[in-house]
């Protein structure tokens, strides 16, 4: 086991806690950009879930209305 000079570990455990200090704010930096990203993400998908609900809508408004000419093309024909 390495045993140090007083003055020494306080170098050593100085420049540990500078390195540790800047991996923690580029871990942070990082952390937060996933953050915003997630959060793009999310709105994407909300926007994609209305646009669907909004197709689908769309359809079966069409679908009633072809169905309501439909029947009432053939009522008259008989």
């Amino acid at each position: 086991m390495n045993y140090y000079e007083p003055r020494e570990l306080e170098i050593r455990l100085s420049m540990h806690e500078e390195i540790c200090a800047e991996r923690y704010g580029k871990l942070y930096a990082v952390l937060e950009e996933n953050r915003k990203e997630l959060k793009e993400l999310r709105q994407l998908a909300s926007m994609g879930n209305g646009a669907w609900k909004a197709v689908v809508g769309l359809g079966i408004i069409l679908t009633l209305i072809f169905t309501f000419l439909k029947l009432t093309f053939i009522h008259f024909k008989e």
